[in-house]
């Protein structure tokens, strides 16, 4: 693929992220204030993986409720984080 290419593909790929980013913060946001409830996969109350799982459901970058082992197997190491990243300490 030329140059030009690349990086336009490379833009493309980096604008979708940023749109997924977007709509997993806005989702987010949307439920300041609910309830934690050990379990909860919400709308009404929601337990820590079930509210992140929620939010990336919502904007497309899941498909199914996983736990906090699953989020943790789907990351990268990144060094400067944006909105949307889920940092873990490990």
């Amino acid at each position: 693929m030329p140059s030009k290419e690349k990086e336009a593909a490379a833009a493309a790929a980096e604008a979708a992220a940023s749109d997924v980013a977007a709509q997993v913060v806005e989702t987010a946001l949307s439920f300041l204030g609910y309830p934690y409830v050990y379990g909860g996969n919400g709308p009404n109350s929601f337990d820590c993986s079930g509210f992140v799982s929620w939010c990336l459901i919502h904007a497309g970058a899941l498909k199914h409720r996983t736990d906090c082992d699953g989020l943790f197997a789907r990351c990268t190491e990144i060094y400067t984080p944006e909105d949307g990243c889920l940092l873990f300490r490990v």
